[in-house]
């Protein structure tokens, strides 16, 4: 009978070429590339408001705290443009100083405006495990450190927001290569 015998290491080398082919190739052969793709999905640290328009938003409980004193000195600087109360509910509009810092983005409840107070400026990754399968997936796990700078917006706050924050998340390989899965961030 006539084959090829393969033995155990040449099976190990081309798992293993296999494996870096397939992670350069899809971009994330190392740290930085994480860092970078990171870089380019991690939520800014947000004053985070819900409503159709920016000409109507209610302050969510779920933002980076303010107080009424920094909402009015946003206002007096221009990022805000007015400010209502509403029994417990604190509406606001969107001045024209605070344009350049406004994001919007579609969720679950509907739309949220985020004025950003801090951006991030920088990642380390401090670990990634190996690609895994899991329902169906091939997924690694990317736990990094995320540095933040302020903006005018976060400079004016009485609590200033964490310039530094440790998180893991997950990226997911597709057939165009690995992608943030946003919906696994976790905050430590």
């Amino acid at each position: 009978m006539k084959g090829t015998v393969i033995s155990f290491s040449n099976i190990f080398i081309l798992s293993f070429l296999y494996t870096m082919t397939l992670l350069s190739g899809c971009g994330f052969s190392d740290k930085s590339n994480a860092a970078k793709a990171l870089r380019e999905h991690l939520p800014p640290q947000s004053i985070i408001f819900v409503g159709d328009t920016p000409e109507s938003m209610t302050l969510n409980i779920s933002s980076i705290p303010v107080s009424d004193q920094d909402l009015n000195t946003l206002r007096q600087e221009g990022y805000l443009s007015t400010i209502q109360k509403q029994w417990i509910a604190t509406i606001a509009s969107i001045g024209e100083k605070g344009k350049a810092y406004l994001t919007t983005e579609e969720g679950m409840l509907g739309k949220s405006w985020r004025l950003n107070a801090a951006i991030v400026s920088d990642v380390e990754i401090t670990g990634m495990t190996e690609p895994s399968d899991m329902m169906g997936y091939k997924v690694m796990r990317v736990d990094f450190t995320a540095m933040y700078k302020l903006t005018p917006i976060g400079d004016l706050l009485s609590q200033k927001p964490k310039l530094t924050r440790n998180g893991g998340i997950m990226f997911v390989l597709y057939k165009d290569g690995w992608k943030v899965d946003r919906s696994t961030l976790n905050w430590k």
